[in-house]
């Protein structure tokens, strides 16, 4: 794993850990090769941390009924990525993402669940309905990441 996917990971594990104090519906947690297995009381979710979305494509497709969460960057490719793919990724009924910057001075994360956004951003304005929401949380690039966890 590099030092971008441990990262993610390491982020969104304190972040579900944190979650399950208020919600209290966190089981399990167990780290596999390339993802982490996630039990919750009403379901299991596979999650991907990954610095591109286009890297984990693959598994993002093969997806079927199960609940899968991709753990991503803020970054302006993986935006223009969920922009080009919105489509695609909206039959995906169980696809989540969270596009996070661990050291944003706003907000850490914004999470999209394109097959329930689909159905209430009009088709026109979903561009404009993701830059929202991507402006949220400060905008990142790899290079400004890999100087961060360097240090």
């Amino acid at each position: 794993m590099d030092l971008f996917q441990e990262n993610l990971k390491n982020w969104i594990i304190e972040y579900l850990k944190n979650r399950h104090l208020a919600f209290k519906n966190l089981e399990d947690i167990s780290d596999k090769d390339d993802h982490l297995i996630v039990k919750f009381k009403d379901k299991t979710s596979k999650v991907f941390c990954t610095h591109s979305i286009e890297k984990v494509y693959v598994a993002i497709n093969n997806a079927s009924s199960e609940h899968l969460i991709i753990v991503c960057y803020n970054t302006t490719e993986n935006r223009d990525y969920l922009v080009k793919m919105w489509q695609i990724f909206t039959a995906m009924k169980f696809l989540t993402f969270y596009f996070v910057n661990p050291f944003s001075k706003l907000e850490k994360k914004w999470i999209i669940h394109p097959y329930t956004h689909s159905k209430v951003i009009e088709k026109g304005s979903i561009k404009q309905g993701i830059q929202s929401m991507f402006e949220t949380v400060d905008i990142v690039s790899l290079v400004e990441i890999e100087k961060i966890l360097k240090h």
